[in-house]
């Protein structure tokens, strides 16, 4: 396992699901993208525009043309966020996932903490600690979602072998 571990490439899909996030997609993207550059083999950032009624999908665009590795895909109208993630599974040619928030309300330094994690686990997940803001159910769901999403040991292709055969969006 120790060879696996220091043979293994880092290559990521980074998605970043965005409903009307015109004042931080940019931002979002290039944040992902400068923590990703030059510490990874290779990856790519899939932006799922879901139904933006902003000018959240130009933006995302124009940032896409001038970086190969980014993608964007529109949903027409919101679906919601289990939607778009569900989009950014099936289209994420990686590997290993990632997600990343559209509103940029994160550092994107954790998804280097993630890239450093790479090959010592089946999945890996991140979570803000200390955030004083939320309330203390959501936090407490939070936490048991987490444990029980390890205990239960789901594994990346199976998620996108799973999420491929689910109705098309």
């Amino acid at each position: 396992m120790e060879n696996a571990i220091k043979n293994h490439k880092k290559e990521v899909s980074v998605i970043i699901c965005a409903f009307n996030e015109v004042n931080h997609i940019e931002d979002a993207i290039l944040g992902v993208q400068e923590v990703l550059e030059g510490f990874v083999d290779d990856y790519e950032i899939i932006i799922v525009n879901d139904g933006s009624q902003d000018k959240t999908g130009a933006v995302a665009e124009r940032v896409a043309k001038d970086n190969s590795k980014v993608r964007v895909f529109h949903h027409d109208q919101n679906k919601g966020y289990g939607a778009a993630l569900k989009k950014g599974f099936c289209l994420a040619r990686k590997p290993y996932v990632s997600n990343f928030p559209g509103d940029n309300d994160v550092s994107p330094m954790v998804i280097r903490n993630l890239v450093n994690e790479m090959g010592r686990a089946d999945v890996i997940f991140s979570y803000n600690e200390g955030v004083q803001s939320r309330p203390k159910m959501r936090v407490w769901l939070s936490k048991m979602a987490v444990i029980f999403l390890i205990t239960q040991s789901v594994l990346v292709p199976t998620i996108r072998k799973a999420a491929a055969s689910w109705p098309a969006i």
